[in-house]
């Protein structure tokens, strides 16, 4: 595998075993604790509540952890670049905008998508605005904690970062769990209820390789660059067209979602293609760029 644009000085570091229980530890007890308490006095919903506690607090103790005279915490967390940051994340977004808009294109084309246009000018407007910011969050939180601070927590280990990257997709417990009401042992319940869901992967594998085809491009993208700043791009890229296109049409359920997928897009053999053009794009054009700076440098 090619070295890193940016290279990073951890990236040699053995597993960091007794900081990765310590973080996971705590989450898992932030869970217990913070899940009643968010329900009890903010009225939000278990199902959700208890997944982002999970993460917020894995990425708060990892980045409380960080220990003195380290790397530092823009490097454990993937962060640390020699170009700038927004400018790559741009150029990833259009990396990401691209296979799957071709690729909506073609699920309407065929019959699998419902082309409905715009019903409210203002109101489809004002989304493309709002979810720009969005996608540079949602890629943000996702991505560093995945491929920034968990690939530092398991010593820069692709496949591991990958699994759980995929798996952690099926935490929300199922819409169809029944909670019970005003219980200070919902935390409890919550652990129980991903656990379950977990579990169900095992029905939906299909999607599964969708989302270990989804981390694995990412981490690709990660590995070559050095940073998190590219991926984060083409996942918001990604989010930024699912999220659009389901403002101009809805998927049309059929005998095929294993080949078309939904309007998730993962979910379906040829959405896979879809995400592994993304990295190929990126190496196509990387490739390119080396190339031209030989020439010039030759010259």
């Amino acid at each position: 595998m090619a070295r890193p644009i940016d290279s990073n000085p951890i990236s040699a570091h053995a597993i960091q075993g007794q900081r990765l229980l310590l973080v996971l530890g705590g989450a898992l007890l932030a869970v217990l604790f913070l899940t009643p308490l968010c329900v009890e006095v903010l009225g939000t919903r278990p199902r959700k509540t208890s997944v982002s506690i999970l993460r917020f607090a894995f990425l708060a103790l990892v980045a409380l952890t960080v220990k003195k005279g380290g790397p530092g915490i823009s490097v454990e967390a993937g962060l640390q670049t020699s170009e700038t940051p927004l400018r790559v994340w741009g150029r990833g977004f259009l990396l990401g905008m691209i296979p799957l808009t071709v690729y909506v294109f073609i699920l309407t084309i065929v019959g699998e998508r419902a082309f409905e246009g715009i019903n409210n000018e203002f109101k489809f407007w004002t989304s493309v605005i709002k979810y720009i910011p969005l996608a540079l969050v949602i890629g943000f939180l996702e991505d560093m904690l995945f491929f920034g601070f968990l690939a530092t927590l398991l010593g820069q280990r692709d496949l591991p970062c990958v699994l759980i990257y995929a798996i952690s997709h099926f935490l929300a417990p199922s819409k169809s769990y029944i909670w019970k009401e005003d219980s200070w042992a919902m935390g409890v319940e919550a652990l129980q209820a991903m656990g379950d869901s977990i579990l169900g992967a095992w029905d939906k594998p299909v999607e599964v390789i969708g989302l270990v085809f989804v981390g694995s491009t990412l981490a690709l993208l990660c590995r070559r660059t050095g940073h998190i700043w590219l991926a984060m791009g083409v996942h918001g890229g990604w989010y930024y067209v699912r999220t659009i296109s389901r403002k101009l049409g809805e998927d049309l359920p059929g005998q095929h979602e294993w080949l078309f997928g939904t309007d998730r897009f993962y979910d379906g053999v040829l959405g896979w293609f879809a995400i592994a053009a993304t990295g190929l794009i990126f190496c196509w054009t990387q490739s390119r760029t080396k190339e031209a700076r030989q020439e010039s440098r030759s010259q």
